[in-house]
């Protein structure tokens, strides 16, 4: 036996697997005893008290023993979850008998302020308890919404064994990427500038054209076009969501670009491994030297759309998750925001340089080391003018995003050199600062010298933070709204609409119930209400005047000339589907006029000459440039009026019926009124007013182009309505006579767009919307979960939003008739419930508008999470409890006449009229929303705290293996029991413990594949000399770094921990991909080749 001071090296100690399931099992996240401890090992004051774990994860200590009504308990770490835990050999034990005693040391680290304790026990009974314990708790995440996220499993490659995959989806591509040597590459078909974004200065990388085919395994083959050879492919499992991003059209000047790669920063954030592009074309080139990124261009946006989609259903998504919840309790984020870029000042500096070269300025939006959109490019201005905006939807939350102001030289060579000036830290608490929402100036300093500021720069900023259910959780949402009445709908809109500040938030709503309605395939039904809910409104204004002997002629001149919920949603609809048309009609005709830059005014005064004469011709000129400009812009939209989109004729259509019913007298001009308001108004002017906007031309439009186009948008306008130019603008009345000609052309167009009249134009554009679809050949299970196909609409996200927009509005309906209740002291005041909106499902549901990331603690409940799983009736979930509250006594017998009926067979109708069916409908649509709504914030506050375990999860036999994967050990079977043997000085040799690599498609190393493999950092282990004059350290296979540390060392990684366990997945997951075979199956001396070979063998006879 060994001296008390020296540890026996022939002791040897066994773990078994079986007894560290029975521990959790048992004691589940708990433990209680005595033990010494201690904050610094160099001291050596260890203390002897008693120790216990609680449930909500606080180390606590106490001098005398712990009992039920123990007082005196102080904390030693308030918080275990997410600790870094540490196995150290104790060398100066104070116990006696080294064989029967335990003598190991376990720090364990935390974020806090008391972040390191050392914790020893006597009996190795109890260091396997507490070792089990802790191990969990390292398995738990701390608190903050951010710190929940997980990343999904690849999707599985699901076809018949030994079955080729199948190729999904086949396009054209310009590709600008990787130039793979010893392969002649085609150019791009269309030309483009490199981007910027990708970061390569030598000739490695640039465009060519391929062929690009999506596969059913989530392999990107580009092939050439001429043969079919393999350039290279691309495994997309191996991508986030985040990863593949459609690139703003001011990067590429194309709206049909999309971006595929690695991310390093956006990785390093969640704590990810990097991949590479596989090279598998030529085996001479290193794929290790390829760039990790490229960039597709897409022939139409079509296409851009179905292979988005289908390459976001292979890719790994990002989500929120409570560890070992239900998936129906998993979140994504959905960070939307706008950015507005003004204008910047630096007009007290010198942007020139020594040779006065020519120069331009703008501003790139960059986050995680890319960009992402750009501002157009102002030349020789100290004082550049912009107002731009750009959209962002994010599924992460942005730690790095900036704007970065460059100045961009042109040399006499052509040759462009880039200075950055400056740049300005956008976080994501500036995102959601509600301050930025009106213009801010913010300065801008010096790159070189912060202290020193050069500018400032004029931003405004938007955004909505949103937390989003899986699809399974709106299925009964969904079934009421496709059956709802959707005039009571509107009602609950319409009575909220009088509240909405500005117009911003009357968009917003507009939109969600717009991309709500399209989704459901009901949108021809919602513009039904709409115009009706409009007209109605008119009708009851007209009745007003006509009461008071007045001409309300005028009202019917003004219509659908302001803003509303209808007029936002036609502008918003009409673009949507009527983008490509606008762009191929329009776009050419406006670059010309732009370009020529020649004026078209007609008025004397803005006409900059002095001499009559002169003035006079030049008028002469403008006037014939003017009408031949208009005469070319409407020649083309009659020419193409059977190109217009059906969707926006089946509109215009419905809304003449509507006014040929109300309207008696002069309806002619009251049709082409409201046609102006819709069509002209707010679908092609504005288009013509402002191609930038709409991202027709890339370039700031000057005086001239500005007031060219002004005048070409007033003539349009007064030939939709067959207005004549009189007094007001006398220097337009030239124009009449184009009014005039085109007289029956214009009525014979309206005809056609209302389809009063057949239109037998042929079809000239050629848009996307004749060719077929074709249909993605992806579960639908999967497709529920990612925005829908055509235009990308998101309809979780809106079904989120329609939540929290109902239940706002019953708050702000509670509000009101409480202050009716208050407004008599008698009492007199009666409530007065109003149409379509209940006053019985109305709540007061507040929301806690806490920062996400607060260190307030929320104090968790054990077995809180029961209600995981989900059904279509949120009653199970939420209990009686709550429905009590959100039903009246009529509702429930209500609804259990409902159910009775449906039960016997009997027919709704025949109990109940057909308005109290709907009015219970809606009251039942408001309840769910009110469920939904609470649901969501639940699950948020849970996120928002520190992480505990639900009752259920130490029951999991497949978590509770995961977790066993954390300690390092030496699987070896004893009989029928697989032993986890605790290792002192692990080496190649004597150790059979290896992984798995989660990319398996990935560049492969040379090594074998086993722990401590620099591409395998699921597991890191640093067994090392304690020694300080030691200077080598001992990976697992017996290879040796450059960094010493201490000895018998043997580190368990946080789920965290960068370079060690990465972000954590799935336990289940990560369980089945960390599992290991028996000795008795694999050799020791078998590599990771042969040792994945064997997982496959195993997975198809099906066995563990």
């Amino acid at each position: 036996m060994s001296s008390n001071n020296e540890p026996a090296q022939s002791r040897t100690s066994y773990f078994k697997l079986n007894e560290f399931l029975s521990n959790v099992k048992h004691y589940k996240n708990t433990f209680k005893g005595e033990i010494q401890w201690c904050n610094n090992l160099s001291l050596n004051d260890w203390k002897t008290h008693y120790l216990q774990i609680t449930s909500t994860g606080a180390l606590t200590h106490s001098i005398d023993e712990l009992t039920a009504d123990s007082t005196n308990i102080q904390p030693i770490i308030k918080h275990l979850q997410q600790c870094r835990i540490e196995i150290i050999k104790d060398k100066h034990s104070s116990f006696k008998d080294i064989n029967a005693n335990c003598n190991f040391i376990i720090q364990v680290n935390t974020s806090g302020k008391d972040n390191k304790v050392y914790l020893r026990v006597k009996s190795w009974s109890d260091f396997k308890k507490l070792l089990t314990c802790l191990i969990w708790w390292s398995s738990m995440k701390t608190n903050g919404i951010f710190n929940k996220f997980q990343v999904s499993r690849p999707l599985e490659f699901k076809s018949k064994k030994m079955a080729k995959p199948e190729s999904l989806l086949v396009y054209k591509l310009n590709v600008f990427g990787p130039i793979v040597k010893n392969i002649v590459l085609p150019p791009a078909t269309n030309i483009l500038e490199s981007p910027d974004i990708i970061n390569n200065d030598d000739n490695s990388v640039g465009w060519f054209s391929a062929m690009g085919v999506l596969k059913s395994n989530g392999m990107l083959d580009l092939l050439l076009q001429s043969d079919g050879s393999l350039i290279y492919s691309l495994n997309i499992s191996q991508l986030l969501r985040s990863e593949i991003r459609i690139l703003d059209s001011s990067v590429l000047q194309s709206e049909n670009s999309l971006f595929l790669g690695e991310l390093p920063l956006l990785r390093s954030q969640l704590g990810l491994e990097k991949f590479r592009i596989e090279n598998i074309a030529s085996a001479a080139t290193n794929s290790s030297d390829i760039s990790q990124e490229i960039i597709v261009e897409f022939p139409l946006r079509i296409d851009l759309e179905d292979c988005f989609i289908a390459l976001q259903s292979f890719a790994r998504s990002e989500y929120l998750s409570i560890t070992g919840s239900d998936k129906s309790n998993d979140m994504k984020i959905s960070n939307s925001f706008k950015i507005s870029i003004l204008e910047a000042n630096f007009q007290s500096i010198n942007l020139n340089d020594k040779n006065n070269t020519p120069w331009s300025i703008f501003t790139d939006i960059t986050a995680w080391g890319h960009t992402w959109a750009r501002t157009s490019m102002v030349s020789n201005s100290s004082n550049p003018f912009w107002r731009e905006e750009f959209q962002f939807n994010e599924l992460l939350r942005l730690t790095n995003s900036y704007l970065e102001i460059k100045q961009l030289f042109h040399d006499l060579n052509n040759k462009k050199r880039l200075r950055l000036i400056g740049k300005i830290k956008i976080t994501q608490e500036i995102i959601n600062d509600t301050r930025y929402n009106k213009e801010t100036r913010l300065p801008i300093m010096d790159v070189d010298n912060k202290n020193f500021q050069i500018g400032t720069i004029c931003i405004k900023i938007s955004s909505n933070l949103n937390f989003i259910l899986p699809s399974t959780n709106f299925v009964k949402l969904e079934k009421l709204l496709m059956n709802a009445n959707l005039s009571m709908v509107s009602n609950l809109i319409y009575k909220s609409s009088s509240s909405m500040e500005n117009d911003n938030k009357l968009t917003q709503t507009s939109i969600i119930f717009l991309d709500i309605f399209q989704s459901l395939s009901r949108i021809e039904e919602w513009f039904h209400v709409l115009i009706d809910k409009e007209l109605a409104k008119i009708d009851g204004t007209v009745s007003r005047i006509n009461q008071k002997n007045l001409d309300s002629k005028h009202v019917f001149n003004s219509l659908f000339r302001g803003n509303s919920i209808l007029t936002k949603s036609i502008e918003q609809y009409f673009f949507r589907v009527g983008n490509e048309y606008l762009s191929k009609a329009l776009s050419a005709i406006l670059k010309e006029i732009i370009e020529s830059n020649k004026s078209c005014e007609l008025d004397p005064a803005r006409v900059k000459e002095k001499d009559e004469v002169k003035k006079r011709k030049i008028i002469a000129d403008n006037y014939k440039r003017l009408y031949s400009w208009v005469t070319k812009i409407w020649k083309r939209l009659y020419a193409t009026s059977n190109d217009l989109p059906i969707e926006i004729r089946n509109v215009l259509k419905i809304f003449r019926q509507k006014l040929e019913i109300i309207c008696i007298d002069d309806t002619l001009q009251i049709i082409l009124n409201g046609i102006s308001g819709l069509l002209f108004l707010r679908f092609f002017c504005p288009v013509i007013l402002n191609p930038k906007l709409f991202k027709y031309v890339s370039q700031n439009l000057n005086e001239t182009a500005r007031r060219n186009l002004t005048l070409i948008s007033k003539v349009l306008l007064n030939l939709s309505t067959l207005t004549q130019f009189a007094n007001k603008e006398p220097w337009l009345m030239k124009m009449n006579n184009f009014i005039d000609k085109r007289h029956n052309d214009l009525l014979d167009y309206i005809d056609k767009m209302t389809q009063k009249k057949l239109d037998f134009n042929s079809k000239i554009l050629n848009l996307s919307s004749t060719i077929s679809r074709p249909k993605l050949a992806i579960e639908q299970t999967m497709l529920d979960d990612l925005p829908q196909i055509p235009y990308l609409l998101d309809k979780n996200l809106r079904e989120t939003e329609f939540v929290n927009l109902i239940v706002n509005f019953s708050q702000e309906d509670m509000t009101k008739m409480e202050k009716y209740n208050h407004m008599d002291n008698g009492g007199k005041g009666e409530l007065i419930e109003e149409e379509g909106l209940l006053s019985g499902s109305s709540l007061n549901l507040s929301v806690d508008k806490k920062d996400l990331d607060s260190p307030i603690e929320v104090k968790p409940e054990i077995g809180e999470l029961e209600f995981e799983k989900i059904t279509e009736n949120n009653t199970e979930i939420f209990g009686d409890d709550l429905m009590n509250l959100l039903k009246s006594d009529d509702v429930g017998s209500r609804s259990r006449d409902l159910d009775n009926g449906a039960n016997s067979g009997i027919k709704f109708n025949s109990i109940i009229p057909k308005a109290e069916e709907e009015k219970h409908a809606m009251k039942e649509l408001e309840q769910e929303s009110c469920l939904l709504y609470n649901r969501i914030n639940h699950i948020r506050k849970r996120l928002s705290g520190y992480e505990c375990a639900s009752s259920t999860l130490f029951e999991d036999k497949k978590y509770s293996i995961s977790l066993s994967h954390k300690i390092f050990y030496e699987e070896i079977k004893e009989g029928k029991e697989i032993v986890l043997k605790l290792l002192n000085k692990p080496t190649n040799e004597n150790s059979s413990a290896r992984l798995q690599k989660f990319f398996t498609k990935g560049v492969s190393s040379k090594s074998n594949n086993t722990v401590g493999d620099s591409y395998c950092k699921f597991l890191t282990i640093d067994v090392s000399d304690e020694n300080p004059k030691s200077s080598n350290k001992t990976s697992v296979h017996g290879t040796s770094s450059e960094n010493g540390a201490k000895d018998d060392y043997l580190t368990l990684p946080n789920s965290q921990g960068k370079g060690n366990l990465g972000n954590r997945f799935s336990p289940t997951k990560l369980s089945r991909i960390m599992r290991k075979p028996p000795n008795a199956d694999v050799s020791k001396e078998q590599n990771s080749r042969k040792l994945t070979r064997w997982f496959k063998k195993k997975k198809e006879t099906g066995g563990s």
